[in-house]
């Protein structure tokens, strides 16, 4: 209850691009799932830029408009992803599935430079 009080409160302020920094990574599945959701929702209606830090690619898969996947210290972009489909998205569609390892590929590739 308190993350989801915390994550409401963030959105509200008056600022047009709020960051959030693994905001539900602490979560056990079902809570983080219910705050996903709201934070969908939350963003639609406040009409906020949230830049949100995550390493679960399944989380930004779902809320992201844009995934910019960073290479290791000193960080640079090393993959940029735009997602046009309408939000909620399937993760267990063969899109997702293919741009999910997509990701996973590029990760892999950048732990080995």
């Amino acid at each position: 209850m308190r993350q989801r009080c915390a994550l409401i409160r963030t959105l509200m302020f008056e600022r047009e691009i709020v960051l959030l920094d693994e905001p539900l990574s602490a979560l056990d599945a079902i809570t983080r799932k219910s705050l996903q959701t709201l934070l969908l929702t939350l963003q639609n209606d406040f009409h906020k830029t949230v830049l949100m830090i995550t390493h679960d690619i399944d989380e930004a898969l779902f809320l992201a408009d844009t995934i910019i996947v960073l290479t290791q210290p000193p960080m640079n972009i090393r993959e940029t992803i735009t997602l046009s489909s309408k939000k909620p998205r399937d993760l267990n569609s063969g899109k997702y599935i293919a741009l999910k390892k997509k990701i996973l590929l590029e990760l892999e590739e950048e732990m080995k430079s």
